[in-house]
């Protein structure tokens, strides 16, 4: 499992954008500009009723016109002047209110820029959803990662980027819908999904973490994948050249290297299980005789089909090991002797019974095989193979194309 280290809470609006910034620039100006002629709207309103009515007041009163004028003009000044002020603190009221209106969407630009740069500079790919599952988001690793040409296109063409199904045969469309919900429930949720390239269809492996979060009173998801193709490549060279080091090249039967790393663990288990095993060691009869005659090309390929005959014979799963020119070991964990030596002599049988075939030849191929099982007093590798060789001595010694077992 993997976490990205992302603050997501210092995000305030996923949605702010450089067109909003702008909008909001022309609705500030709009509103300064709707609430100054506004005030002077209301200014020359009331001067106009102001003095019309203390006019209309003072005619009904008989006062002379020049103190009528004296005290109309008087009157609508210190109400002008009052009103003149109580709109200059209007005004300058909202220039505070549009100024802490401003800040604050500098503060929502700045996170939102700080988030796209976090997620621009992730290794990757990153996506954002909203709680319709729309994509609000998505970063250039995302676009790189399936050969698309920006985020739009990856919007467009997003639910085309999964396979119909998974390689657990379920619809890919069910399956992310199940997990989309699942985060909106438990918060966060870690899977591994096949995605896949648009043109190409190319398989793209990925494992892929979403989390929820939330912003301005509205629920997001966001998705990190990471590609597990080169990681895939890495792990499948790493077991080529493991699977090289242990093993023979010209027959592929494993080599000896393989036998000392394995065998000890087969024997310490059988030993703490309380379970047998058994050994047998297999040679060429007369392997000399066959490069001779027919050459060492001849003699590799007689090598390479009798582990294939080894093979067919012995169980599924047991380890052949070239032990060096044309002698071969297998272990048989959970064989007593008496099983062993009845392997041993189906093997011995499949060699014989049908000649070696190669291109126009047909070679006769025996091979003598010595047995030797596990007891208290060879609990080693080494004594293991030194009873097996000996086995396999007697079996040469007593007309080859036999088998033989140890007796201590």
């Amino acid at each position: 499992m993997f976490y990205v280290p992302i603050n997501i809470e210092s995000v305030y609006n996923i949605g702010y954008t450089d067109e909003m910034n702008s909008n909001n620039k022309k609705f500030k100006l709009k509103l300064i500009l709707g609430i100054t002629t506004i005030s002077l709207l209301g200014l020359l309103v009331v001067y106009v009723v102001g003095n019309t009515v203390v006019r209309q007041i003072l005619y009904e009163s008989a006062y002379s016109e020049e103190y009528i004028t004296a005290y109309v003009t008087r009157s609508l000044r210190i109400i002008s002047l009052s009103f003149a002020g109580v709109l200059l603190a209007l005004n300058i009221l909202t220039i505070i209110l549009m100024s802490l209106i401003t800040r604050n969407m500098e503060e929502i630009r700045v996170a939102e820029e700080r988030l796209r740069v976090i997620i621009n500079a992730s290794p990757l790919a990153c996506w954002i959803l909203d709680e319709t599952f729309e994509i609000t988001e998505v970063n250039n690793e995302a676009v790189r990662l399936f050969g698309l040409k920006d985020s739009k296109d990856y919007i467009e063409h997003f639910a085309n980027l999964s396979p119909e199904h998974q390689p657990d045969g379920r619809l890919s469309r069910d399956r992310i819908m199940e997990l989309q919900t699942k985060c909106f429930v438990e918060g966060s949720v870690h899977f591994e999904w096949m995605h896949q390239t648009l043109g190409s269809k190319e398989e793209i492996p990925c494992e892929v973490h979403i989390k929820l979060f939330e912003s301005s009173n509205k629920k997001y998801i966001i998705c990190f994948a990471r590609d597990l193709r080169e990681i895939k490549r890495t792990f499948d060279m790493v077991h080529q050249l493991e699977t090289a080091a242990y093993t023979d090249a010209l027959t592929g039967a494993s080599n000896r290297r393989y036998l000392d790393k394995t065998a000890a663990e087969e024997i310490n288990s059988c030993m703490n299980e309380k379970k047998p095993l058994s050994m047998l060691m297999f040679d060429v009869d007369f392997f000399k005789k066959v490069n001779d005659t027919h050459g060492h090309q001849v003699g590799d390929e007689v090598l390479k089909i009798l582990v294939s005959r080894i093979r067919h014979a012995l169980k599924k799963g047991t380890v052949i090991t070239r032990f060096g020119g044309e002698e071969f070991i297998a272990t048989l964990p959970g064989s007593s002797i008496a099983i062993a030596i009845k392997t041993a002599e189906r093997v011995r049988t499949a060699v014989e019974r049908t000649p070696f075939k190669i291109k126009d030849l047909k070679v006769p191929v025996t091979i003598s095989v010595g047995v030797t099982s596990l007891r208290e007093d060879n609990t080693s590798l080494h004594t293991l193979v030194a009873e097996a060789d000996e086995a396999l001595y007697k079996a040469k010694q007593t007309g080859r194309n036999k088998v033989a077992f140890y007796e201590p």
